[in-house]
């Protein structure tokens, strides 16, 4: 009897771990998840959703998801400050970027950026940008 208790809580520790060190990665699906695991970053599970928009094409998988979730100054501080620790470049955007991230980008930016080319010849690419202009953090990755 006590090796069954010692084996049920065994197992129940196991399942803990798991769902604490992946829990990015297990359902459900969420931009502030989404945004960790794009970023690199460590967004709060209460960033306040503006914009989540997502186009594929079904037939070939192409398309874009854009996420902008605006953070309370704090939060948004401490995510600059590690952005900038992993080399986020500064704004305006250098690379070349084709597709609707154009009419997305804010017009009005003071902030950091990383681009991620995933395939450069097809423009597929991940892009995170900090605006310290009103404390928002955008995620648009494109799939062509």
């Amino acid at each position: 009897m006590k090796k069954i208790i010692i084996l049920i809580f065994g197992i129940l520790i196991v399942i803990l771990a798991v769902y604490i060190f992946f829990y990015d990665s297990l359902p459900p699906r969420t931009p502030q998840k989404i945004a960790r695991l794009i970023s690199g970053l460590h967004v709060p599970r209460d960033a306040r959703v503006e914009k989540y928009e997502e186009q594929w094409n079904a037939f070939n998988g192409n398309g874009y998801s854009l996420i902008i979730l605006s953070l309370e100054k704090e939060a948004f501080n401490k995510i600059y400050n590690r952005a900038k620790s992993l080399n986020y470049q500064e704004l305006p955007i250098k690379e070349v970027l084709n597709g609707p991230i154009n009419s997305f980008l804010p017009k009005k930016s003071n902030g950091i950026y990383e681009v991620q080319f995933s395939n450069k010849e097809n423009m597929s690419y991940s892009i995170s940008l900090l605006n310290n202009v009103d404390n928002t953090l955008l995620i648009y990755v494109a799939s062509n």
